[in-house]
């Protein structure tokens, strides 16, 4: 099952690749459903995690894993039909982000993040990260300061107007000029933070818009192959900077650590795909566990106190991992089962095919929607052509991707939609609002 898992994945990986532009959500959603549940179990007697797995646990785990893959394929393909393409969409109405009032807006939660930072780990901290890595700092020396989630979620939110910093820049001087702003801001934050998608996500969305809007299947595939290498060394140096600091840094103790330890161990170390996969195959080795669909809507009731619904459901990740593990959630330890394994305790396997079809017309709807836009950016005003730049809607766009549909693959679609409203959402209601202004001067400009 395992093989026929893997064939079916390539095939529609290979029928994706023959869209004009093949850089999409829904490529992106395979491309991580590849990554954990067919890449891990071909090369899991290379991962000394996965030395006692059996075969037989193996195929079972992948005829669920099929029986995803098939549900999404069988919604998603329908938009890459002739009549599944969205014949129209409003330009005029996108919100167009004004790079002006982007920058504004940088230099605001610039100065936001400086401030809660300082009130939370002061001058002291900060020296300390650089000096012995971020990790202790954040895990076990802020848990008592109300500023602490405040401070590591703001340096989130520069990252993020960092990068819509970079994509709404018109011209080469505020291109060039943004890209040192955001580099700067990337590095900084990678040395002095402690979770890693802070960084990760920013980078990424820049680098996958530049890839949507690409058709050159030859460089998106050398680009793409390229870029592997450089996700493992973002994640394995921020990694090592949360963990001993920038001024431990030390090189021969990293060659020696690649040149003695398990390649594949390291590698998959430096993402949460093995921690899915794992989990997964614990939980359908374990047997029968439900759980409910309620921690889907975790985002619905998250702000409801605990006073007023004292059985307040909680993450769908915990509910399954304190069956499986108990001790360690009590040690405050979490982890996630994938999506399927979600879908699988929330719904049985009902709950797998209607979760993967779900996904398939989401990725597939948006996907038709944000090349429309992309590809029809060009307006013809008074006999002159007119391109019109970043909009709101390929801000949430890449932001599906990078978080969303990342985190839901992992196995809390409730966290993953609760940190999207946190921290995408909070962050696009604001770039509606300062680029309003200069959306509606577009549209009297073009309607007049």
């Amino acid at each position: 099952m395992l093989y026929i898992l893997n064939l079916t994945a390539i095939i529609y990986i290979i029928l994706l690749c023959k869209k004009k532009n093949p850089v999409s959500l829904s490529m992106y959603w395979v491309i991580v459903f590849y990554a954990i549940y067919i890449f891990i179990p071909i090369f899991r007697n290379q991962i000394t995690e996965f030395n006692g797995i059996s075969d037989d646990l193996v195929e079972r785990l992948a005829s669920y894993s099929m029986l995803g893959l098939i549900s999404f394929i069988s919604t998603n393909w329908f938009f890459m039909l002739k009549w599944g393409k969205l014949k129209k969409v409003s330009l005029i109405r996108q919100i167009e982000v004004s790079y002006n009032n982007v920058s504004w807006l940088f230099k605001l939660f610039i100065v936001l993040s400086i401030i809660l930072v300082t009130l939370t780990i002061g001058a002291s901290g900060i020296i300390n990260i650089f000096n012995s890595g971020s990790g202790r700092i954040w895990l076990y020396e802020t848990n008592n300061n109300i500023f602490s989630t405040f401070a590591e979620l703001s340096l989130f939110y520069v990252a993020i107007i960092g990068s819509v910093l970079v994509l709404s820049s018109n011209n080469n001087k505020d291109k060039k000029k943004s890209y040192i702003i955001f580099i700067t801001i990337i590095m900084f934050i990678s040395m002095l933070t402690f979770a890693r998608r802070y960084v990760v996500y920013p980078l990424f969305a820049i680098i996958f818009y530049k890839l949507s809007k690409n058709t050159n299947k030859v460089k998106i595939a050398t680009i793409s192959i390229l870029l592997i290498p450089i996700f493992f060394m973002v994640m394995f140096m921020t990694g090592y900077f949360r963990t001993f600091g920038i001024n431990d840094f030390n090189l021969n103790s990293i060659i020696s650590y690649f040149q003695y330890g398990n390649f594949m161990d390291i590698f998959m170390s430096n993402t949460d795909f093995v921690a899915s996969y794992k989990y997964f195959s614990y939980q359908i080795e374990y047997g029968d566990i439900f759980v409910g669909p309620t921690g889907y809507f975790k985002a619905v009731f998250a702000f409801i106190p605990r006073i007023l619904w004292p059985d307040k459901p909680g993450y769908t990740s915990v509910e399954i991992l304190s069956i499986l593990e108990p001790q360690k959630v009590s040690q405050g330890f979490s982890a996630a089962s994938g999506y399927i394994g979600e879908a699988h305790a929330a719904l049985g396997l009902g709950g797998v095919v209607i979760v993967s079809c779900l996904w398939g017309i989401l990725c597939g709807y948006l996907d038709n929607k944000y090349h429309y836009i992309i590809t029809n950016k060009k307006i013809i005003y008074n006999d002159v052509e007119v391109n019109r730049g970043f909009t709101v809607f390929e801000y949430y766009y890449l932001y599906t991707a990078m978080l969303l549909i990342t985190e839901s693959h992992r196995g809390d679609f409730g966290a993953a939609s609760l940190h999207f409203i946190l921290e995408i959402v909070f962050i696009g209601i604001l770039l509606k609002l300062v680029s309003k202004k200069h959306h509606l001067e577009h549209i009297q400009k073009f309607t007049n």
